[in-house]
Formats: structure tokens, C-alpha cells, sequence
């Protein structure tokens, strides 16, 4: 915001980036990312949809219960969310 100039790795650490890649590695590196961003993405949606559909078919306790459990076994370890 100063308008001063700052090196790649200063603006990873604070933020302003979230990978570094060398030249030569670019365009594989953004393919890499880019498919396992689209891979999440779909999870997501389908995630999102199962969800919806459950929320005409339970009382709000019960969604509340499901939604929490899908959100673990997508984002944790599966030893960590199958306790």
C-alpha cells in the first residue's frame, strides 16, 4: 500500500501470495493447481446439493447434526473424522 517494492518470498509471508514458482515451472504448477482447485470445487457442489436436499427432509437439529458431519469427512483426516 505503500507503493514500495517487496520480494516474492516477503509477500508469500504475508499474504499476498500463495505460491512462489520459477519461471520454467510455471505453466505446469498452475495446471497442478488448478485441477486439484476444480477437484475441491466439485466436492463442494456436490457436498452443497446433498445438503440442500436434506433440508426439506429434517428438522433443523438433525440438519444441523448432518451438516457438521459432512463438514468433517470433507476437511479432516479420515482418522480424525470417523470419532
Amino acid at each position: 500500500m505503500s507503493g514500495e517494492y517487496i520480494g516474492a518470498q516477503e509477500a508469500q509471508a504475508i499474504g499476498l501470495v500463495d505460491h512462489i514458482v520459477l519461471e520454467g515451472d510455471f505453466d505446469r504448477v498452475v495446471k497442478e493447481l488448478t485441477q486439484n482447485y476444480l477437484k475441491i470445487a466439485s466436492e463442494g457442489q456436490r457436498q452443497t446439493k446433498h445438503l440442500l436436499d436434506l433440508a426439506f427432509d429434517l428438522n433443523w437439529n438433525d440438519f444441523l447434526k448432518n451438516t457438521w458431519s459432512a463438514r468433517r469427512r470433507r476437511w479432516l483426516p479420515a482418522s480424525i473424522a470417523r470419532r
